[in-house]
């Protein structure tokens, strides 16, 4: 593993023949109780964190790599002993790195725990993290009708469907909902955005912002109906406050 800033981490499957590196770089992680990750890991959860794809390159053995799936959604395993490496996802643009693959200890750690729908009903959480999902939304400070959601794709991917960033805006008490694009990336955008990363000022028409799980910042002047990309390359924001200053 190197060090500095460029730091690269191994890992490899139970037997040794398939091994790869990542850079310790990840985005995310999370701790995914669905059924799909309790069978594919025979375990309660699958511990995962998310990178590019093009930040994992297996180094050894990938002839004998089984791939369950297709080319852009699938579990990589080892096809000599079966243990699961990393999952592509988010139409082959991601990868979500098995944790317990890891031989290097990573930087980041599992933030929450998801899916808890589908818990097992034999396990108990206990650790303290966040284990309920929610959309990142902003109330408007004059008009309690008016508010703002970032509805995102509820799989594995937690990222804004099909790739279009939207904010979505209802004035009526949720009745009636209008799709805010201008200035947001409509193309390859697979976005996350927490459920805190979005926040409102006071300002007479107020400004609306939201940070993303991949470091891109955004504003909006005028309610959302214009978007400026503010901030870029930032590390994976949890969080915005807003404040005014005189």
């Amino acid at each position: 593993m190197s060090s500095e800033s460029n730091r690269v981490l191994a890992g490899e499957c139970e037997c040794g023949l398939v091994r790869y590196s990542v850079e310790d770089a990840f985005l995310y992680a999370a701790n995914c109780h669905c059924s799909r990750c309790r069978a594919a890991t025979g375990s309660a959860f699958k511990p995962f964190a998310g990178i590019e794809r093009e930040k994992l390159e297996v180094t050894d053995g990938l002839d004998s790599l089984l791939v369950f799936g297709e080319e852009d959604l699938n579990n990589t395993r080892c096809g000599a002993c079966g243990s699961l490496l990393f999952s592509v996802v988010r139409d082959g643009a991601y990868v979500h790195v098995a944790m317990g693959s890891l031989v290097d200890a990573p930087s980041i750690r599992p933030t929450e725990h998801i899916f808890v729908g589908s818990k097992a009903p034999w396990f108990e959480i206990t650790d303290g993290l966040p284990s309920e999902f929610g959309f990142a939304a902003a109330v408007h400070p004059h008009d309690r009708d008016t508010f703002y959601v970032i509805p995102l794709d509820p799989g594995h991917a937690r990222c804004m469907p099909e790739g279009q960033a939207a904010v979505w805006r209802t004035r009526d008490g949720g009745e009636k909902w209008e799709k805010l694009t201008r200035g947001l990336p409509q193309q390859h955008a697979h976005l996350g955005v927490l459920r805190a990363a979005m926040t409102i000022d006071r300002h007479d028409t107020p400004g609306l912002y939201f940070g993303t799980s991949t470091g891109q910042l955004f504003a909006s002047a005028d309610e959302g109906d214009n978007w400026t990309e503010i901030a870029d390359h930032l590390p994976p924001i949890w969080s915005v406050e807003v404040a005014t200053v005189d």
